[in-house]
């Protein structure tokens, strides 16, 4: 059924402009709001804004709003048609500190070793990444997982030592669908609700810690300048959007995956295709120094995978994840001081009817400290603290000669965290260093250091220091400990920049992983690949292994519209084989063959997309076609065998699939 809409046209004008520094350099993003309306846009990667406004406002101010400069006021009237506009730096005599949102400058500003940081023009426009923020993230060759699916593993890791930060309070699992621990096919973060994304594929800079391989910290939408309703219709599923200025912004989103690959004609026996929904509202609040940031998401996703065929019954799983916290900013230049406090619940079930159950339910709670000194613009100290405390819950039954076995077990950690760090940002070096320490029954004390020397017409990077996490392996509850080292040169043309890293990390436990990785990306493409091995002590490929990934998309402007194309591949992962079977009196039970000795296929994947931005009186917006996997290349991510282990099933992604939606801002 095509979904119609009622547009309603009112008489408006367009007023465009483009935003400088003093040097007439373009600076991409930047926030322009027209006061006391709430109609705002931002600059695209040249600068370049459009506002479309109702022939009611005979005049009025733009707002413009620039991290590191100063913000300015620019009077505009209905015969307004162009206006540049310069933005001013902070001076040294003033308070470097920008506050958008809950948020100062970045603390990490400046400082680029194995750090790569997105707009929303990159999730909006990125082919086959489906307008999702960590599918996007997953184009750069340092995160070396599947390009299937979201998930976040770094270089080798696992995805369990990626943190995950949205506005300071640590999320578990922020994944669509999860059959195993490490499953994740979409991110449960709305995309527009998002404002920032930074992402460190190294060593985190000290004030970040408790994970071994990296992480992504996201900061949410300022709404409080903001009055909009937008409506996105896609194949299968829909999301209203309705942000009114200081009552908050409320985002939510109904999908089913199911129905987009029934309408696409696929077999849905053995792919993974998820009901999912969710609802994410923030607002903020002032007082004079003092800014609060609530913010609070649900989400729910269902699956199933009909195994009947193989002698078993169907087997779905359910996700139920919630994440709430309220973060504070008080700003009493030179200081200032920012808490987040808040939790996340994550309860995942998986049910093979008559055969086995499990449900993990996670408690977490956390609260996280941060004291920051600006001595002058350029020399910034950092201390803080990060306290947080996880409760495991694992229940379940399962059945053997006809008799159920239940089962029960329950593990707590709490962890205090310090953290200290100096930054120091000059015209050829720039540097951060400190020390992360973390205690969980015995202290460990992890020395970072980041720095950047510019050596026209090349700049070299390092990363070096060690990174330590709480993990649970075999049964045993301990500190893993990794040390990193990252060495990167970069280089920007006119046209484009060009990086090339080699990384060393190397676990406690004797296993390493080690590569090299290119990242060329211009203003309409990018091209990445990567090298690596992650081997166990015994040279036994650790789990998420992917020797090679190589991601490549373009994005060509067509008068209006935008077509793009992605290439991706990636080697298969490794995985333990079934070799044969043994019989007892018990049951039969598989003989499996020497620990990941064998590789799934390898992944191959082109996606396309068209879209067109579109303004109709006075809505606007965006419509897009998509196919992903335009060869149907069989991308298997893992096996699922009859009860006698006489057949194998492959378990897919993403067989071809048309998409198309719409979005309208109303």
């Amino acid at each position: 059924m095509m979904p119609y809409f009622l547009l309603i046209f009112i008489p408006s004008f367009t007023i465009k402009g483009m935003v400088v520094d003093i040097n007439k350099t373009p600076l991409p993003y930047a926030s322009v709001v027209v006061k006391n309306r709430g109609i705002g846009t931002a600059t695209d990667e040249s600068g370049k804004f459009v506002l479309l406004l109702p022939d009611s406002i005979k005049s009025g101010e733009l707002k413009v709003s620039y991290i590191g400069y100063k913000e300015k006021t620019v009077k505009f009237t209905n015969r307004t048609r162009f206006i540049k506009i310069v933005m001013i730096p902070h001076t040294i005599t003033e308070s470097p500190v920008v506050v958008k949102g809950s948020y100062s400058v970045s603390q990490t500003e400046g400082i680029n070793v194995s750090k790569f940081r997105f707009n929303m023009l990159d999730v909006y426009t990125t082919p086959g990444a489906a307008a999702d923020v960590f599918l996007t993230i997953k184009t750069t060759p340092a995160f070396s997982g599947d390009p299937d699916v979201a998930t976040l593993t770094i270089r080798g890791g696992d995805p369990d030592e990626t943190l995950v930060l949205i506005n300071g309070i640590r999320m578990k699992h922020p994944y669509v669908y999860s059959v195993s621990e490490h499953g994740g096919l979409f991110s449960v973060i709305p995309t527009s609700a998002i404002s920032q994304v930074e992402a460190f594929a190294s060593v985190l800079p000290p004030a970040f810690g408790g994970k071994a391989s990296g992480g992504i910290i996201l900061k949410t939408l300022d709404v409080t300048e903001f009055f909009s309703r937008n409506l996105t219709l896609i194949t299968g599923g829909v999301s209203l959007d309705l942000i009114h200025g200081k009552m908050g912004g409320l985002w939510t989103h109904l999908s089913s995956y199911k129905i987009m690959a029934e309408f696409n004609g696929i077999d849905t026996r053995y792919s993974i295709y998820p009901y999912y929904g969710s609802i994410f509202y923030t607002t903020r609040f002032s007082t004079g120094d003092l800014i609060l940031t609530p913010f609070a998401l649900y989400s729910y996703n269902k699956s199933e995978l009909d195994l009947q065929d193989l002698g078993y019954n169907s087997l779905y799983s359910v996700d139920k994840n919630s994440l709430g916290g309220l973060s504070m900013t008080l700003m009493k230049p030179p200081f200032l001081f920012s808490i987040s406090v808040g939790g996340n619940a994550l309860t995942s079930e998986i049910n093979l009817k008559g055969e086995f159950s499990k449900t993990t339910s996670d408690r977490i709670a956390g609260m996280r400290f941060q004291g920051t000194f600006f001595y002058d613009i350029n020399k910034i100290f950092s201390f803080g603290t990060d306290i947080y405390r996880n409760e495991t819950r694992v229940k379940g039954e399962y059945f053997e000669s006809e008799k159920s076995n239940e089962f029960e077990t329950k593990e707590v950690i709490s962890e205090n965290d310090l953290f200290t760090q100096f930054q120091y940002s000059g015209d050829i070096l720039k540097l951060i260093a400190g020390v992360w320490t973390g205690y969980y029954k015995i202290r460990v004390l992890d020395p970072r250091i980041l720095c950047e020397l510019k050596l026209i017409p090349v700049s070299v990077k390092l990363g070096i220091g060690k990174m330590s996490q709480i993990k649970n392996i075999e049964g045993k509850v301990k500190w893993i400990r990794t040390d990193h080292l990252s060495l990167e040169l970069e280089r920007s043309f006119r046209s484009f920049n060009l990086r090339g890293s080699g990384f060393l990390k190397k676990y406690g436990s004797g296993a390493v992983c080690y590569g090299f990785e290119g990242l060329l990306k211009g203003k309409n493409f990018q091209i990445g690949a990567g090298w690596l091995r992650a081997k166990g002590r015994n040279g036994v490929p650790l789990d998420y292994e992917i020797p090679v990934k190589v991601t490549s998309f373009v994005s060509i402007p067509l008068k209006g519209w935008s077509l793009g194309f992605k290439v991706n591949f990636a080697s298969g992962k490794p995985y333990t084989p079934v070799e044969g079977v043994e019989n007892d009196s018990s049951g039969i039970f598989p003989i499996y063959g020497e620990h990941n000795s064998r590789r799934l296929p390898d992944i191959i994947r082109i996606d396309f997309r068209l879209s067109r931005m579109v303004n109709i009186g006075a809505l606007n917006g965006f419509f897009f076609v998509e196919i992903y996997n335009i060869t149907n290349h069989r991308n298997v991510s893992g096996y699922v065998y009859s009860k006698d282990y006489s057949e194998r099933r492959e378990i897919r992604y993403f067989d071809r699939m048309f998409i198309a939606g719409i979005s309208v801002k109303m």
